[in-house]
């Protein structure tokens, strides 16, 4: 959510199609309400690969300067027509009117009607679609808006909103570079006007004349103060994007919106301007709320019938997403992850009215949870009611959710529910417990039955009689034969007041274990003592959750490069590499030791090489004539692979790895002595992404490089 509202501009945007200047936002809002200047510069938006020289031409005619501006324009309202319009949070009275065709507008003619006219038939056709866009931005914030005349005054901000005579958001289209690139472009407060192009196709019928509307309102967003915002993933309807994903403003839009406005319930921010529910009889439940900053408080009027019983709860109703910056170039960021669940702490106490006396408030479960006050019985002689929602202690907006259930205090209810039952492996039962609870003012309570859906079971089963006041535990079993989540309903039917009582089950079955494809024995063979040979173990996780491999360990005089712990998903093929350099001669044995996350750990592997003479070290003639670095096997590899080279003497020996930059990652080996004859060294890659390696071997003078490529 970006809300521009920092300067003393009015700022123009444009929006294009395809790939649109983004502009961003996470939450920095820095604050000064003040009145637009004289000046109009604006921000403009071109496609991807638009001609640099057209960019620059266009933003001259349109800004009559070249210089870069930066994004962060624009501003809340502070006078409309309709006078003064209060502070941050405040909704504000918008009047819009159509400009009559002929107008001169930065240059051009205005041909609204004759565009629109030509389109739909009549403005009895078209001016209802911006009706509904503004009546869709009134039911998310704080506003109104009102259609006005236009008395066809000169366009720009010395002909400001007039009741009766022209809007504060003048809307007019003139054509401005042809089919597609610019659709439209808006100033920012204190001047909201909007041009469209007249050269593109908003009679496009499709899904309700989206293309048009989805523009409309995108641009006032710009005229409420609200920038671009990234990166692009038609998720928002201010990305500099057109998208027809979704229709009108979505959360983060809203959530601008409501930052700048309030929410549809303003002003409720006194007991005595409280929003008024009316009578609440069953549930009722509030969304599109919020609390604009850390200084707003919400209140909430309700009556209620004598003697009743209230559940209310409150809510974070934020979402999880990307938001990012737009750069200076038009280019969008990647955005970083935002959570507007968790910006306020919110809280919520309950008072008698109309003289507001205290009754009770919710405890309190901290920032990013909900409060709940549970089953209230509410005094009988009161009826009028007032709600404080509250706790916000940062200088950010919180979305909430409210609900208040207003039942007979004789009614019983389940408490655990939804029910979510603990991850469990296959084939192995786990339970979970509800409680049923008969109110001290209920009866005797019979549950005549009880219905389950899905892998579950519950005991006891009915009937079942509860005595006034007292609870019955209920255990639902989940029988974990089907791997993944299962879910089901469990519905008690009873003989008190109220409905069946009914709550949702969610289970999961899980399993996961060690393949090896090459059986539980590796043999590495014939390997002359004092030399190095590896062999491949090749294995990979089965079920249906990821795998954690902690550690592998071997006994001597076997090895095994290994830096975990490793998370692997079930299928891709795991290569390890364990190696042995026998001293003696003669079968050696030893294990690979597997510790992971999965029931059958430890897992292992016997692994065997027979030490045989080095027939080198006794013959000259066998030994290698130069020194010598060969290609890696395998190759591509992942993420282990051996490195073999020869040395025709004994010497000290390096080798090093580097990235394709040159960047050195591993020190294979440092300066080690080694005898002559051919050599084997396992590296392992399992920390490096994919991409082209370079190893070296040094020795004295001697230095040898080839090429090596990681493919995960």
């Amino acid at each position: 959510m970006r809300v521009a509202l920092n300067t003393t501009f009015a700022l123009l945007l444009v929006c294009m199609v395809v790939t649109l200047a983004p502009q961003p936002h996470p939450v920095s809002v820095q604050e000064d309400f003040s009145e637009s200047s004289g000046n109009e510069p604006l921000a403009v938006c071109f496609a991807e690969g638009t001609d640099p020289e057209y960019m620059a031409e266009w933003t001259e005619r349109l800004l009559g300067r070249t210089d870069v501006l930066d994004y962060n324009l624009g501003g809340r309202w502070t006078n409309t027509a309709h006078g003064a319009t209060g502070t941050q949070g405040d909704g504000v009275t918008l009047t819009y009117s159509f400009v009559p065709d002929g107008v001169n507008i930065e240059g051009s003619e205005n041909v609204l009607f004759e565009t629109m006219n030509s389109l739909f038939g009549s403005p009895d056709n078209w001016q209802p679609i911006f009706a509904q866009v503004f009546d869709r931005w009134s039911e998310v914030t704080g506003n109104t808006y009102v259609l006005s005349p236009d008395d066809g005054a000169s366009w720009g901000q010395n002909s400001p909103g007039v009741i009766g005579v022209r809007g504060d958001i003048r809307i007019a289209s003139t054509e401005i570079d042809g089919g597609s690139g610019v659709l439209a472009y808006n100033f920012f407060p204190n001047r909201g006007d909007m041009v469209l192009d007249a050269e593109e196709d908003w009679n496009n019928p499709s899904l309700n004349f989206r293309f048009l509307r989805n523009v409309v309102a995108h641009e006032h967003g710009h005229g409420l103060g609200i920038e671009h915002v990234c990166p692009i993933n038609s998720t928002k309807l201010m990305e500099p994007n057109y998208t027809p994903a979704f229709d009108g403003p979505q959360h983060d839009d809203i959530l601008a919106g409501q930052r700048g406005y309030g929410d549809p319930y303003e002003p409720n921010d006194t007991h005595n301007t409280g929003y008024d529910l009316g009578l609440v009889s069953g549930t009722r439940i509030v969304d599109l709320a919020s609390l604009d900053d850390n200084t707003d408080l919400d209140w909430w009027r309700l009556n209620v019938v004598s003697g009743r019983s209230l559940t209310i709860r409150v809510e974070p109703a934020g979402r999880i997403y990307l938001e990012g910056e737009q750069n200076g170039d038009g280019s969008c960021e990647s955005g970083t992850t935002y959570n507007t669940n968790d910006d306020q702490n919110l809280n919520i106490s309950l008072y008698a009215g109309p003289d507001t006396t205290f009754l009770i408030s919710a405890p309190d479960h901290g920032i990013g949870n909900g409060d709940e006050l549970f089953r209230y019985d509410v005094p009988s002689n009161v009826t009028n009611l007032k709600l404080l929602v509250s706790g916000a202690t940062n200088n950010s907006i919180q979305p909430y959710r409210l609900s208040i259930e207003s039942v007979d205090p004789a009614t019983p209810y389940l408490l655990g529910c939804p029910l979510r039952i603990d991850t469990t492996l296959q084939s192995i039962p786990a339970d979970g417990a509800l409680i049923l609870s008969n109110p001290a003012a209920g009866g005797v309570l019979n549950i005549s039955s009880i219905d389950v859906s899905g892998p579950f079971t519950v005991t006891p089963q009915a009937p079942v009689s509860l005595q006034p006041n007292s609870d019955q535990t209920f255990m639902v079993s989940f029988d974990a034969q089907e791997l993944g989540t299962q879910t089901g309903t469990v519905t008690f039917h009873h003989n008190g007041p109220g409905a069946a009582l009914s709550c949702e089950i969610t289970a999961t079955a899980i399993t996961s274990g060690i393949v090896f494809f090459t059986g539980q024995v590796a043999n590495i063979g014939d390997v002359p003592i004092n030399t190095m040979d590896s062999v491949l173990v090749g294995l990979r996780a089965e079920g249906n959750v990821a795998l954690s491999i902690n550690s592998m360990t071997t006994s001597a005089p076997f090895s095994v490069n290994f830096s975990g712990p490793v998370s692997i998903q079930p299928g891709p093929l795991l290569r390890v590499y364990p190696r042995v350099v026998p001293t003696q001669l003669g079968e050696v044995r030893g294990w690979l030791v597997i510790q992971h996350s999965a029931p059958s750990s430890p897992d292992s592997i016997e692994l065997i090489a027979n030490g045989t003479p080095n027939l080198a070290a006794f013959d000259p003639a066998l030994l290698p004539t130069e020194f010598a670095l060969h290609q890696n096997y395998p190759n591509p590899f992942n993420p282990s692979t051996l490195i073999t080279f020869d040395l025709p003497q004994a010497a000290n020996v390096s080798l090093l790895v580097f990235n394709i930059e040159g960047r050195l990652e591993q020190q294979v080996l440092e300066n080690a002595a080694l005898q002559p004859g051919r050599h084997s060294v396992e590296f392992n890659a399992s920390g490096l992404p994919s991409g082209v390696y370079f190893y070296r071997l040094q020795s004295g003078e001697h230095r040898f490089d080839r090429k090596m490529f990681l493919l995960k």
